[in-house]
């Protein structure tokens, strides 16, 4: 089962999924993101891969703050870093996939698109995918993936939509 978890900035998205899997006591591949940090200032978010990447840096910067309330992409590390790690991770020896989180800086990298594509047409893993509710065409599609369980927390309670989701993945 496939599980896509959406809902504004700051619902708990990813503390959602984080939960689940720490229950399920599971080994996931993919990715994460987090923040960066510069004397004490949040300056952006990098990706972190959960599987190896033979000859690709891992922990490599996805957005950086311009100014007070506007950070930039970096597209690259998604053609690059994003695609290479989404393709090891479908051969990965892991219980499922962790996709956290898809959102707007990686809205115009098609091979990025095609990568996460790939993984919930072909992955035989669960796919957990945190998905940023923004109005981009790519990430609309994956909300709407055909056979996977969709839970937006703006419409759901959170203690609601984890035990949809624990249901789903037993």
């Amino acid at each position: 089962m496939h599980i896509t978890l959406t809902g504004r900035r700051g619902s708990g998205k990813s503390t959602l999924a984080q939960r689940l899997l720490a229950d399920l006591h599971v080994k996931p591949s993919g990715f994460v993101t987090l923040p960066y940090t510069i004397a004490g200032q949040r300056r952006g978010h990098y990706l972190h891969s959960l599987v190896d990447c033979p000859d690709q840096l891992n922990d490599l910067p996805i957005s950086a703050l311009q100014a007070p309330g506007l950070s930039v992409g970096i597209p690259d590390t998604f053609a690059t870093l994003g695609v290479t790690c989404l393709n090891q991770s479908l051969t990965a020896s892991s219980d499922c996939m962790l996709l956290d989180e898809i959102g707007r800086f990686e809205a115009s990298v098609e091979p990025f698109h095609a990568a996460v594509r790939a993984v919930f047409a072909q992955s035989k893993k669960p796919v957990l995918a945190v998905v940023q509710k923004a109005p981009v065409p790519f990430l609309a599609e994956l909300r709407a993936w055909p056979g996977c369980l969709h839970l937006d927390l703006d419409e759901i309670e959170r203690e609601a939509a984890y035990h949809k989701m624990l249901d789903a993945w037993r």
